[in-house]
C-alpha cells in the first residue's frame, strides 16, 4: 500500500510539473521555483532526502507568491520525509548495532558489585578489582546500573583532606573535583578519606584515558595536601574499559529514544502521504 501511495504521489507531482511547465508565460520566479522543485525530486531519487527537504524549504520560504509550486512542494514533502525517516532509522540501527558489539566486548571485562549495604550495585574493571580498595590510596572507576561512569578516590592513611584528583600524561592533565567535605560525597571511614565524583566530573577523566591508550599516568590527589602516585597501563586500561562500557549503555539508550521519535515521524509522513494522495482522487 505504501509503495502505491509513493508511486501515486510521484505521478501527481510529475503531472503537476508538466502542467506548470507547459505555461508559455512562465515568470522568472516560477521558473526558479520549478528548478528548485526538480532539484529536490532529483536529490530524493539519488538518496539525498535531507537535501531535498532543504530545497523544498527554499521554495516555501523564498517563493511564497508561487502558489502552484507551493502546493506541489507541500504534496511532495511527505514522500521525501518518508525517505529521510527511513534513512535516519537505518543510520540509528547501524549505530545501535555497533554499540551492542562494544557492550558485548566490554561486559566480560567487568565485575558487578552487589551488596545489601550499597545504595545500588555497580560495575568495576574485573582485572584490577580490589575488594580492599577503601583501605588503600588511589582511584577506582565505576559504572552504575544505568551506565553512568563515576570515580571514587581513597586516601589511606588520611590526613590529606583531599577534595579531587588530577591525571597527567605527556604534559597534559585533567582534573576531577573539587568535592568539598560534606560527610556524604566526601567522607571519612576507618581512617580513610573517600570522595565520590559525579558523572559530569568523571566523564573528562574517561575521555582523557581513552586519548592516551596503553600509557602510564601520574595520579595526584589534591586538596589540603597533595599526594602523587603512578597508575600503570593496566590501571589506565581499567578506566578505558569502564568508560567504553558506560558509553555503550548510555548512548544506546539515547539512540533508542531517537529511534522512537523517528518511528513516530515516519508514521506521520506515511499518513500525510496517503491523505494527500487521496485528496487527488
Amino acid at each position: 500500500m505504501l509503495n502505491e501511495v509513493i508511486k501515486l504521489s510521484a505521478v501527481v507531482a510529475a503531472v503537476s510539473i508538466l502542467g506548470l511547465s507547459s505555461c508559455s508565460s512562465e515568470s522568472e520566479t516560477a521558473r526558479a521555483a520549478r528548478e528548485l522543485y526538480e532539484q529536490a525530486e532529483a536529490c530524493n531519487l539519488a538518496g539525498e532526502p535531507a537535501k531535498a527537504l532543504m530545497l523544498l524549504d527554499s521554495i516555501q520560504n523564498a517563493y511564497k507568491g508561487e502558489t502552484d509550486w507551493q502546493r506541489a512542494a507541500m504534496k511532495f514533502r511527505p514522500t521525501v520525509m518518508i525517505s529521510a525517516s527511513e534513512q535516519q532509522i537505518q543510520a540509528v540501527d547501524d549505530s545501535i548495532a555497533m554499540l551492542e558489539q562494544q557492550y558485548n566486548e566490554a561486559l566480560p571485562k567487568m565485575k558487578r558489585i552487589a551488596d545489601a549495604r550499597l545504595v545500588e550495585p555497580y560495575f568495576v574493571d574485573k582485572a584490577t578489582y580490589n575488594a580492599e580498595f577503601m583501605n588503600t590510596t588511589g582511584i577506582q572507576p565505576r559504572v552504575s546500573e544505568i551506565g553512568q561512569l563515576y570515580f571514587v578516590s581513597s586516601a589511606n592513611p588520611g590526613g590529606i583532606k583531599h577534595t579531587g584528583f588530577t591525571l597527567s600524561c605527556d604534559g597534559e592533565s585533567v582534573q576531577a573535583g573539587p568535592v568539598p567535605y560534606d560527610n556524604e560525597m566526601n567522607y571519612r571511614i576507618n581512617g580513610s578519606e573517600v570522595v565520590t565524583y559525579s558523572p559530569e566530573q568523571s566523564s573528562p577523566i574517561g575521555e582523557f584515558a581513552v586519548a592516551h591508550p596503553g600509557q602510564s599516568m601520574t595520579l595526584t590527589l589534591t586538596g589540603g595536601k597533595s599526594k602523587n602516585l603512578k597508575l600503570n597501563s593496566k590501571q589506565v586500561e581499567a578506566i578505558v574499559n569502564c568508560y567504553n562500557f558506560s558509553q555503550s549503555i548510555v548512548e544506546a539508550r539515547q539512540l533508542a529514544f531517537e529511534r522512537e521519535r523517528l518511528n513516530r515521524q515516519l508514521e506521520i509522513a506515511r499518513s500525510q502521504a496517503e491523505r494527500l494522495a487521496g485528496s487527488d482522487d
